[in-house]
C-alpha cells in the first residue's frame, strides 16, 4: 500500500492504494509516472499547497486535516504491513525452502536466520543471502528429511548393475546392496513411502540372486571336499 503526491494547481493530488478520500486525491491519475513519497515530502507538499493555494476559493482546514488524516493512516498500514512481512520472514528459520534465483538457478535448504541490509530483510540458506520474496515453497522437516533418505536410497540402487551382469566377484555391488539394504531397514514407515518401487524391487531380486550365488558356491565347496575325501578314503583301502 503506498501514497504519491504532487502539487497541481496549488492543490495537493493523492493517489492512495486502498484508501480514497473526497479532499484532494486524485485517484484517476494512478497511472501517471510519480514517485512515492515519505511523511516529510507530504508536509513539504502540504505546505506548497497552502501557500499557492487561489486566495478566491481557499482550501478549507478540514479538507488539510482529510489529507493529513489520509496520509497517517496509509503510512500506518504500510508500517504494519512492513512488521507483518518481517514476522513471516522470522518464522521461515529452521524450515527447510526451496527457492528459485533470478539466474533460474533452483535451492534446496534450511534457513538459518535472517538478515536486514539496507533497509531489507534476507534469509541465509548454504551461507548465501537470499530475497524472501524468492521462496517457492516452505517444506516440512520431516517431509525433507524424508525425501533425502529415499533420494540416497535411489543413488545407491542405481549403482547396482542389472541381475543378468552381477557375479560374487562384484564386490563393490555386494557393498552396495549391503549399504542400500541397512538404510532401508533405517527407515521408518512414513520416509519408506518415499522410496520408489522400482528400487526396492532391483534390491530385493538382487538380494536374491547373491543368495541363489552363494548357495550355489557352497555346494560346489561341499561337493569338492566330498570328493576329496572319498579319494583319500580309496588311497588308504589300496594301500
Amino acid at each position: 500500500m503506498g501514497i504519491t503526491a504532487q502539487v497541481i494547481n496549488g492543490k495537493i493530488q493523492q493517489n492512495v492504494t486502498q484508501t480514497t478520500n473526497n479532499s484532494s486525491i486524485n485517484t484517476e491519475s494512478a497511472s501517471q509516472n510519480k514517485s512515492l513519497v515519505d511523511e516529510e515530502t507530504f508536509l513539504s507538499l502540504l505546505v506548497a499547497e497552502m501557500q499557492y493555494q487561489d486566495p478566491l476559493e481557499p482550501t478549507s482546514n478540514s479538507e488539510y486535516v482529510s489529507e493529513l488524516a489520509s496520509f497517517t493512516q496509509v503510512s500506518s498500514l504500510t508500517e504494519m504491513n512492513a512488521t507483518m512481512t518481517g514476522m513471516s520472514t522470522q518464522n521461515l528459520v529452521g524450515k527447510y525452502v526451496t527457492i528459485l534465483t533470478d539466474e533460474g538457478k533452483e535451492i534446496v535448504g534450511q534457513v538459518d536466520y535472517t538478515q536486514v541490509k539496507d533497509g531489507k530483510t534476507y534469509i541465509s540458506v548454504n551461507d548465501n543471502l537470499y530475497d524472501p520474496a524468492n521462496v517457492e515453497y516452505v517444506l516440512d522437516s520431516n517431509y525433507y528429511e524424508a525425501n533425502l533418505s529415499a533420494s540416497s536410497f535411489n543413488t545407491l540402487v542405481q549403482k547396482l548393475p542389472k541381475e543378468k551382469e552381477f557375479t560374487l566377484a562384484d564386490k563393490d555391488a555386494i557393498d552396495n546392496i549391503t549399504a542400500a539394504r541397512t538404510l532401508y531397514d533405517s527407515m521408518d514407515n512414513y520416509t519408506k513411502q518415499f522410496v520408489q518401487k522400482t528400487d526396492l524391487e532391483k534390491l530385493e531380486s538382487l538380494e536374491a540372486k547373491l543368495k541363489k550365488l552363494k548357495e550355489e558356491a557352497d555346494n560346489t565347496t561341499g561337493s569338492s571336499d566330498t570328493d576329496t575325501t572319498s579319494e583319500s578314503a580309496e588311497s588308504t583301502v589300496t594301500g
